[in-house]
């Protein structure tokens, strides 16, 4: 497997066989935690300038991160994962540090499930095993529907299938108490321009009234850079945002799944993997204790350790 060549300066757009890379080295918030430097390199996927880090030898394992995320989303992963696998982890688009793709800014599941493709193909990755958290859970679920045999594994951390939760008994006040809540009074937020307030919105969802606030004031300013992204994704169509998936699509995934959640996580997410449990063929699932939706986070020991166990089988 050839792999793009990291270099330690900025360096002039480089062609390597089919790929275009920018690369840099660029010193991550908490990096001196991390056994290596990393480099945060860049590829382009179908149009789009996508930033990367690349960790580790072996077998590949890709990160996929969330609403409110970018490649260091996983950090409190790289140490135990590199340790035995090549680790990729990067921002999907829209995310920063990557620019503004050109075209239409449209933030759909399909979109990112075709770059997530596009990535594994222009890094020449064989069937890597792909975990996913939250929206990039749902962003890798829609990836193996649609490229079944590109992905040796796929874990799955909470993915906000709404459209899927609607349609299973009892699902539907979730979903409407989630829109009513939460997504609506954020999206009417950041169509007034009160981008924060669309933030603290969709925080609070998540976390609970009055997190965003309560949160260190580094750690405030770091989901201030996720609104663009976050305003994006709720101003989109909800049929691109949300694309349908069904029982039966799901029935047709033959890789291997872990399904992960938080015991303190909103309860939708704990009925979106019943329901999962129930439709993909044979699953594997897992309750990381002490934890809420940033499970990665609250409680990565335990979070790696279930995870690892899981890929190390396959």
């Amino acid at each position: 497997m050839r792999r793009p060549r990291h270099c330690h300066s900025v360096v002039p757009r480089l062609i390597v066989g089919a790929i275009t890379v920018v690369s840099t080295t660029t010193s991550l918030p908490g990096q001196q935690n991390m056994s290596a430097p990393a480099a945060v390199t860049s590829v382009r996927v179908r149009g789009a300038e996508l930033h990367y880090l690349d960790l580790g030898h072996g077998e590949p394992v890709v990160f996929v991160h969330g609403s409110l995320g970018d490649l260091e989303t996983f950090r409190p992963q790289f140490d135990a994962f590199s340790a035995r696998y090549r680790v990729i982890a990067y921002s999907r688009r829209f995310h920063p540090p990557n620019p503004q793709p050109p075209g239409e800014l449209i933030y759909s599941a399909a979109t990112h499930a075709d770059d997530l493709a596009g990535l594994i193909t222009e890094l020449r990755l064989t069937r890597p095993r792909v975990v996913g958290l939250s929206y990039g859970a749902y962003t890798a679920l829609i990836m193996a529907l649609r490229h079944p045999d590109r992905i040796r594994a796929l874990v799955l951390a909470e993915p906000p299938l709404l459209p899927f939760l609607k349609g299973v008994s009892g699902g539907a006040s979730f979903v409407e108490d989630w829109e009513r809540l939460v997504l609506e009074p954020a999206q009417r937020s950041f169509g007034k321009g009160d981008d924060e307030g669309g933030l603290r919105l969709f925080v609070g969802g998540l976390r609970g009234a009055g997190a965003f606030d309560q949160l260190p004031a580094e750690r405030r300013a770091q989901l201030l850079r996720y609104t663009n992204a976050l305003k994006l994704q709720l101003l989109t169509n909800r049929r691109l945002y949300f694309p349908t998936v069904t029982c039966t699509d799901l029935r047709e995934i033959r890789t291997p799944s872990l399904l992960v959640g938080g015991d303190s996580s909103p309860p939708m997410f704990a009925r979106i993997l019943d329901e999962l449990a129930r439709c993909l063929p044979n699953p594997s699932r897992v309750v990381i204790p002490r934890s809420g939706h940033n499970m990665q986070v609250d409680n990565p020991g335990q979070f790696n350790e279930q995870v690892l166990t899981f890929l190390n089988g396959y």
